[in-house]
């Protein structure tokens, strides 16, 4: 079949190419768009097969199940297409997600598929058939995981090997305590952090991950969630992550303390956030004439008043989208008038100041003359003078000007025209949206040979009598719906509701009723169970509801009932008595009596059933039962989270076979005691590091960290600990390279960072210690005595002190020039200038030199004479140059100073 039929196909089918989609909005958002195009593309598109566009059809009206899966079963790709989209049936629709080898129609039975339970079997069987686009493909299995919302099947997947199986799965989980230990624990950054974003709460434990954590993006996730301004400030000031400095400056309320981070962090990102949150309008002129970045310059502009410092950076920044904004915030008309004609200012800059004047005349003038269709465009979009409007509405042939005149245009009659005569569809649609004449609206609605301009007629027609005529008996789908969307006539919308031919249209009026009775009426009587499903969700009466949950033949019907139910003694007899587990399992999330929720644990086959039981449960004593008898893994973990008997703990925590279950117990003990005897004699990492997190013994946890033989509890055991010596030594000795990079981003105090810096074992350490230190003279000490040309180059990328970068260009070796040329202080440059040999320094220290007095010392009485000279060719003072000029011992130094001498003459 040929590519251009098959994507006619598509679109009279309403299926994408790739099925991105994941929720039931959008899947009646294709639907409706489906039917919206039905008549059109029957209309406008030849097919040469008859017999398939037959089929294809035939699909689509078809709502016996069993003729929809012989479709699949028997029919080519379009058609089985159209069938899927129509199944129902999880099993059939589970089946085909699995098993179907084309991708068109096996995502398509996926973005169908509801039911947690097919779902988690897709997930868990790792099928990785790709779906999505933009270049980002996943399998299938990790679709499946993302549309889960059973939190026991959540838990399980969180578990997963898979790190974007766990970060789907924690897309979805609500469990704090496990969403705690994954934000902590977790080997992926991606999935810690989704798990931190989705925390409630917990300062603490976000303060310990925006302190500890290595990966900016986690901590700056924790950062967003922190609410302690002096914590957020610490962040703002001293976090080496730019993310996290950016994101703490912006939840700061001190305009001080912002101002600070504004002017001077090292960052234009972190400047820009914090500028962004300024409203100091002296610290924002600062920002606006001296910061370095246009972007920052920018954010700056955005927040001043200054109407003169306005002007001033609209007419002289250096750039482009920061005069854009200072034009765009200038009250002067004049100045805005001078900025849009001035040839010299880029486009850009004319469009916004056009956008801001004022004067009709001046408009007129861009208008009808500017050579620039987008500049013509702002000034059309601010005119009031109809004529004109009327004339460039009608003839302009830019067809965005004649938009942008459309736009303002009241005329009605003019409006009138366009609509009936106008060759631009585009044209006449935006026009119908304007037209106010009822009659010529409902002849639109009724005659016009567009489509979408008799839709956009019908949502401006007032005419009741039309619009219900339209509703009930208009051939396009779409015009139907707009009809019923603008009645208010609630037996026409409950008759809508009713007997319309089409689905979605149905389902969109049962939003707009509000008597009971015709709820009720759909809610038990219909025959489509989506229908009445839907209804169900709108009914108030208690009784009517439970009735029903307890009698719909479609689970669907009774879970979305159930889902609604309040009465304990209904809900527990649903619980107990229905017989499909997803309308028992939303009963017994709802339940409270101890006694019924522990007969389901007891006898429910249901795993999610007797999860959700459990959940529930309160009773220490049935807790405990379960905790130490309850076969399936999950389950028991959930009771052994509610617990609070230490001593029950103690043993789960020692006896239990699975891991997680141990760990959760080990998360719940408090005695310091258990949890170091666990530290030291459990197998399992993950059970010791959940140990190592709740000692608090410094002594005990500095052992750990020093001598555990895993290098993950190494360093959970370090990050509870403050002592900067024992850092220090981690850091050095370490052999593990992310035990020292934790150790050397807890210390804080530059004798230890020095200290690592020269003595560290292993190259990445002091490499790391060094882009730490803030101290000028260790700096330097590392740039004079490092052999590791990296450490080097890092500390004297660091160094800023003129002092010290004074002594290096003097001491004559490789980094002589470069630290020159890093001097900005003048009497530091003077010193260097007079330094005996190294004559290419010297040169440059006098180059950067501007203090007169200086310059003047040594081209008087440096011993060299060419030094001299450099230093007469930026001498101002003619009286030092003309005695210069007379009694200088060189020649040439005399020469360079006349030449001095008749330049600042000629000036």
């Amino acid at each position: 079949m040929k590519m251009w039929r098959i994507l006619a196909l598509i679109t009279l089918t309403g299926l994408p190419m790739r099925v991105l989609a994941e929720n039931a909005d959008l899947e009646a958002k294709w639907e409706r768009q489906r039917l919206a195009n039905h008549l059109k593309l029957l209309e406008k598109i030849k097919l040469n097969d008859a017999a398939a566009h037959a089929r294809i059809m035939a699909a689509e009206a078809a709502n016996d199940q069993t003729a929809l899966k012989e479709l699949v079963l028997h029919e080519d790709g379009d058609v089985r297409q159209a069938a899927v989209f129509k199944l129902e049936d999880q099993e059939t629709l589970a089946g085909i997600a699995r098993n179907d080898s084309e991708s068109d129609v096996y995502q398509i039975a996926m973005l169908r598929l509801t039911d947690q339970t097919l779902l988690a079997e897709i997930a868990k069987h790792g099928d990785n058939r790709a779906y999505g686009d933009n270049g980002k493909r996943w399998g299938m299995h990790i679709w499946a995981v993302s549309k889960l919302t059973d939190q026991a099947l959540l838990a399980e997947f969180v578990k997963h090997e898979d790190g974007n199986v766990r970060a789907a799965a924690t897309t979805n989980l609500r469990d704090q305590t496990l969403l705690a230990d994954i934000a902590q624990n977790d080997k992926s950054a991606y999935v810690r952090i989704e798990a931190t974003s989705r925390l409630d709460g917990g300062q603490a434990l976000l303060l310990d991950i925006a302190k500890n954590c290595q990966d900016d993006g986690e901590r700056r996730m924790a950062v967003e969630k922190l609410t302690d301004q002096a914590q957020l400030l610490d962040f703002a000031k001293h976090d080496k992550g730019v993310w996290v400095r950016g994101t703490a400056a912006g939840k700061l309320h001190d305009q001080k303390r912002i101002a600070e981070i504004a002017k001077h962090d090292a960052s234009d990102d972190v400047r820009l956030t914090a500028t962004l949150h300024l409203d100091d309008q002296t610290a924002i002129a600062e920002i606006v004439r001296n910061d370095a970045s246009p972007r920052v310059r920018w954010a700056a502009v955005s927040r001043l008043d200054d109407q003169a410092l306005l002007e001033e950076i609209a007419e002289t920044d250096n750039s482009m989208e920061v005069r854009i904004e200072a034009a765009s915030r200038i009250d002067g008309q004049e100045k805005l008038l001078k900025i849009a004609r001035d040839g010299t200012y880029e486009d850009i800059d004319r469009i916004h100041a056009v956008d801001e004047i004022l004067r009709q005349a001046h408009l007129l003038e861009f208008a009808q003359q500017d050579d620039d269709k987008v500049v013509r465009r702002a000034a059309i979009r601010n005119l009031k003078n109809q004529a004109l409007l009327a004339e460039i509405a009608k003839h302009d042939p830019d067809v965005p000007s004649r938009l942008a005149a459309l736009g303002v245009l009241k005329d009605q009659a003019v409006l009138t025209e366009i609509a009936k005569h106008d060759t631009n569809a585009r044209i006449r649609l935006e026009t119908i949206k304007a037209l106010k004449d009822q009659s010529l609206l409902l002849d639109f609605a009724k005659n016009d040979k567009d489509l979408m301009i008799r839709r956009a007629a019908i949502r401006n027609l007032k005419n009741r009598a039309a619009l219900e005529d339209f509703a009930t008996h208009d051939a396009d789908a779409d015009v139907r719906l707009s009809a019923a969307v603008m009645l208010d006539d609630q037996a026409r919308i409950a008759d809508i509701a009713r007997h319309d031919q089409v689905k979605t249209i149905r389902l969109a009026a049962i939003h707009y009723i509000k008597n009971q009775e015709s709820l009720l009426e759909l809610a038990t009587k219909d025959k489509d169970g989506e229908i009445r499903m839907e209804a169900v969700n709108w009914l108030d009466d208690q009784a009517q509801i439970a009735e029903i949950a307890k009698i719909d033949k479609d689970e669907r019907v009774r879970r979305a009932a159930t889902a609604r139910l309040k009465d304990q003694a209904l809900l527990e007899e649903i619980a107990r008595n229905d017989a499909a587990p997803n309308v028992r399992r939303p009963a017994v999330a709802k339940l409270t009596d101890q006694t019924v929720l522990m007969e389901i644990v007891a006898n429910s086959k249901d795993a999610q059933e007797r999860h959700a039981a459990v959940c529930n449960l309160t009773d220490q004593q049935l807790l405990a039962e379960l905790a130490t008898t309850e076969k399936d893994d999950h389950v028991r973990q959930t009771a052994v989270s509610k617990l609070t008997d230490p001593k029950l703990l103690a043993e789960i925590a020692r006896d239990d076979k699975n891991v997680w279950v141990r760990s959760e117990a080990v998360s719940r003990l408090t005695d310091q005691g258990q949890l170091a005897e666990i530290v030291k004699r459990h197998e399992h990492t993950s059970v010791r590091n959940v140990a190592v997190r709740r000692l608090n013994d410094p002594a005990l946890l500095a052992d750990i960290a020093q001598n555990d033989s895993d290098a993950q509890v190494r360093i959970t055991a370090l990050i509870k600990l403050d002592d900067q010596a024992l850092m220090a030594e981690l850091a050095k000795h370490d052999s593990d390279k992310d035990v020292r990079r934790v150790a050397i981003t807890k210390i804080r105090d530059d004798t230890f960072l020095a200290d690592v810096a020269k003595g560290g074992k292993h190259a990445d350490a002091r490499t790391e210690a060094t882009a730490r230190i803030s101290d000028q003279s260790a700096l330097a000490d590392i740039v004079k005595s490092d052999d590791n040309r990296k450490i080097s180059d890092m500390a004297f990328a660091r160094l800023t002190d003129p002092v010290h970068l004074a002594d290096i260009a003097k001491g004559g070796g490789a980094r002589s020039i470069p630290a020159v040329y890093k001097l900005d202080d003048q009497t530091s440059l003077a010193e260097v200038a007079k330094i005996d040999g190294a004559g290419f320094v010297r040169k440059i220290a006098v180059s950067k030199l501007d203090d007169q007095a200086l310059l003047a010392d040594i081209a008087q009485h440096d011993k060299h004479a060419e030094a001299r000279r450099w230093a007469v060719f930026k001498l101002t003072d003619p009286a030092t140059l003309t005695h210069i000029a007379a009694n200088d011992a060189s020649e040439q130094v005399r020469q360079e100073a006349v030449k001095r001498l008749n330049a600042l003459k000629k000036d």
